[in-house]
């Protein structure tokens, strides 16, 4: 049976990473975990007045052993 880690992190809204001059961080964060084999399954915004994104990303674990066996 196949299973699943996850990551989560936070973004501030509206932020930018220094040395990337127009993508917001949430976009710079999203395209470093999927670098890295994760895959974006959820973006929560906790309230109106939150000042950060929470994303949410997953990725299979290996298999351990032969499935087959």
């Amino acid at each position: 049976m196949q299973t699943y880690e996850y990551h989560f992190e936070s973004v501030p809204v509206g932020a930018q990473l220094s040395g990337v001059a127009s993508e917001p961080a949430y976009q710079t964060a999203i395209r470093q975990r999927a670098a890295e084999g994760w895959r974006l399954v959820q973006v929560l915004a906790p309230s109106p007045m939150s000042a950060s994104y929470e994303l949410i990303f997953e990725r299979q674990q290996p298999l351990l052993g032969n499935p087959e066996s």
